[in-house]
């Protein structure tokens, strides 16, 4: 599934297009870091390629909120790993992860 926007003038002529921007839809869902660990194991997405068209993006799933931490890619999977603020790894507690996969074009 594809998404843009594209804005027409009242007599049919674009305005303004993000075709050039458009984003696929790959997946979504949860996982879980245990306390003592900072890294997910690995999460399966199907279709993801370890390039810069595919983005991952991960919330604190009580919260809805952006979370500190690096996903690192591989084709069919993702891995992320929890940070402090500091940049250490943040081993504090059992915490549920929301994530949604796009490709951009």
């Amino acid at each position: 599934m594809s998404y843009g926007l594209e804005i027409r003038t009242t007599n049919g002529n674009i305005a303004f297009t993000t075709d050039d921007n458009l984003m696929t839809y790959y997946g979504q869902g949860t996982f879980v870091i245990t306390n003592n660990s900072s890294t997910s194991p690995s999460v399966t997405v199907s279709g993801l390629l370890n390039n810069s068209l595919f983005h991952v993006y991960v919330v604190d799933n009580s919260y809805g909120q952006n979370v500190l931490g690096v996903v690192t890619k591989a084709n069919g999977s993702f891995t992320f790993q929890r940070q402090t603020s500091s940049g250490s790894a943040y081993t504090t507690g059992t915490m549920t992860y929301f994530y949604t996969v796009i490709k951009t074009s």
